[in-house]
């Protein structure tokens, strides 16, 4: 009988397999090696002008574009009436400084239920409950 005999091949290092420990340290000097080379880079933002930014660039291209495509609006950026550039409450009322509660967008006291910013209507008339007044435009 012929016995089977198994020739089973061990790979042999110089060294042991890297404990947690040495990983860890490894890692830690991969880190400060990263953290020194940015810390040498400080003027990589000194050239930085947001202003000339791309990002600034095509938010003006996108408004330049967005006016001429979309319907006239009433009001502008900023809630002023675009035609006559009146700040006029929602009220109807020219001597009004503001019958309602602050807008949750731009805390205006002149917004009605929807804030006056890049809107494009306009209240027609309002009526004030409780009282038999109607404001009309």
């Amino acid at each position: 009988m012929e016995a089977n005999v198994h020739n089973v091949a061990t790979k042999r290092t110089s060294r042991p397999p890297p404990s947690s420990a040495d990983r860890e340290k490894e890692v830690d000097k991969k880190l400060r090696r990263e953290f020194n080379r940015l810390n040498s880079s400080d003027n990589f933002m000194d050239s930085f002008k947001p202003e000339y930014s791309r990002r600034e660039n095509r938010k003006v291209d996108m408004e330049v574009k967005n006016a001429e495509r979309r319907s006239p609006l009433l009001y502008d950026k900023t809630g002023v009436l675009v035609n006559s550039g009146e700040d006029l409450c929602d009220c109807g009322e020219q001597s009004c400084e503001g019958c309602f509660f602050p807008c949750p967008k731009c805390y205006s006291l002149k917004c009605g239920h929807e804030c006056r910013k890049n809107r494009k209507w306009q209240y027609e008339s309002s009526i004030i409950e409780g009282h038999d007044i109607l404001y009309k435009k």
